[in-house]
This record gives structure tokens, C-alpha cells and sequence, in this order.
């Protein structure tokens, strides 16, 4: 449950509502998964009425807990850990992000609840693949791109930051190039506000690029460069070899296409 879509349902409570009806939907008597914390988190249990329910997350009271460990050689750490047995395992799969860990136990959740063992577990999770423009990294002359630009909402954009930030951390520059978050209602100009101030506070030294007329108002005051379009950022914007460039947006600015080809 996080600060999405909230154009048409208003609050976190609305979103809760909304993904509610997921659970509603299975038969009691059945088992549902939630995470053991989130907003809204009462709407999800009252939608659950009747049915087991398993918690995940990074939290010690999950059922399935989900650690994060950093990046590593080939990967990120991940630790999965069972509270009914006390059982664990480390593994190393190739998303990074303590976000990512926390949908990890629920895959791991799932999976356990349906007769597989954290070992086979373990196994799969490292085959994991996200589809394009979602964590996407890659060089092409000399830049490092990052696409992460598929979507976005003010809850998935500081996850991302935050796992550039680890990623980058020994990059010779870095450039973040973030759109416009849309459907955000009339919480917009103060979500897009508070972003940006995060992103700042996360990457002081570094350039901030925005595209959008939302982070637009906030951008001069924060040091951002902003363009009215994706259309208008290149050729314009240089990028020395070595720098690292990290992409945020929502889909429908365009700025998920961008990127050239990857080699």
C-alpha cells in the first residue's frame, strides 16, 4: 500500500480499499498474504475477515521475514527467515533494495505456503527477472544507465533512490533524471515537493534533472535543472564518460524511452 494512484482514491486508505477486494475475493476459510507492516493495514485485515492470513516483510513479527544484506559480488544479499521454525537462509539474487527483500518473503511466503522449502526457494529467487525499464542497467559510451522509468509513484521513487544511492556510491558523477509522478490528485505539488527535497537530501553534491511541470515549480529552489518534456532533455543534456544516470518517472512521460539501445 503505498502513495499511488491516489488521483481516484484519495488516501492510503482508498489504495487499501481497493487492493482489499483481492482478498475479499478468496474464498474463507482460505489464506491471504499482507505485509506485516503498511499503511492502512486494519482496511487489509477487515477485508481478510475469515481467512488465514501470513505477513510478510523485513519486520522480526513476519511470518516470512525478508533481510537485506547489501550489494555484493553477483547480486544483493538476502536472508529469508521463518518465524514458525526459526529456520533461515542467505541467498544472493540480482534485485537490489530493502523494498525488493520485503516482495522476496512474500514470494517466499507463498511458496512455503504451498509445500516448497526454503531451500527451493532459495534456488529459484536467484532466476528472478524484472521486464524492461524496471531496475535496468547497462553501459553504452561510456554511461552507465539506470532505467527504472516503467512507473512511478512517491513510495516506489524514494525506494529507487535510495538503492541508486547504494549502487553508485564510488560512480565519478551521477545524474538523476526524474519525471513527473502522475494520478496524485491534489496531494500532488506537495508529494512532488517533498521528493525532490528527499532526492537533494540523499544526493547533495550531485545533479538533479526534472521533466514535468509538477517537480518544475520546485526545481530552481532545490538546484534542479527541470525540461518541459522528456523531448526536450537530449541533446541538451551533456553527460561526461563515467557518469552514472538514473531514470524515474512515470510511464507516461516518456522518459522510460530515452535510453538508447542496450548493447
Amino acid at each position: 500500500i503505498g502513495a499511488a494512484h491516489l488521483e481516484a482514491f484519495h488516501d492510503f486508505a482508498g489504495v487499501a480499499e481497493e487492493k482489499g477486494d483481492l482478498l475479499a475475493s478468496v474464498p474463507v476459510g482460505g489464506t491471504v498474504f499482507i505485509p506485516f507492516v503498511c499503511p492502512a493495514k486494519d482496511v487489509l485485515l477487515r477485508h481478510a475477515e475469515g481467512r488465514r492470513v501470513i505477513t510478510f516483510g523485513a519486520e522480526d513479527g513476519a511470518d516470512v521475514q525478508g533481510l537485506y544484506g547489501g550489494q555484493c559480488d553477483g547480486g544483493y544479499r538476502l536472508t529469508l527467515r521463518r518465524r514458525d521454525t526459526g529456520d533461515s537462509i542467505e541467498l544472493v539474487w540480482p534485485i537490489g533494495g530493502e523494498v525488493q527483500a520485503a516482495n522476496a518473503a512474500g514470494a517466499a511466503a507463498v511458496g512455503l505456503h504451498f509445500g516448497l522449502s526454503l531451500e527451493e526457494i532459495a534456488q529459484a529467487l536467484p532466476r528472478t527477472t524484472l521486464p524492461g525499464a524496471r531496475m535496468a542497467q547497462f553501459d553504452h559510451d561510456g554511461i552507465h544507465w539506470v532505467n527504472d522509468a516503467y512507473n512511478a509513484n512517491p513510495t516506489s521513487m524514494m525506494a529507487g533512490l535510495k538503492w541508486f544511492a547504494e549502487i553508485s556510491r564510488q560512480a565519478p558523477s551521477r545524474t538523476l533524471l526524474l519525471g513527473d509522478m502522475l494520478e496524485l490528485g491534489p496531494a500532488s505539488a506537495r508529494l512532488h515537493e517533498e521528493l525532490l527535497q528527499a532526492a537533494r537530501r540523499l544526493f547533495p553534491h550531485d545533479r538533479i534533472v526534472t521533466v514535468g511541470p509538477q517537480f518544475a515549480q520546485f526545481a530552481p529552489a532545490l538546484g534542479a535543472i527541470s525540461y518541459p518534456d522528456a523531448s526536450s532533455v537530449f541533446p541538451d543534456l551533456q553527460l561526461e564518460r563515467g557518469t552514472w544516470i538514473y531514470l524515474k518517472s512515470s510511464f507516461g512521460t516518456g522518459l522510460c524511452k530515452l535510453p538508447p539501445k542496450q548493447e
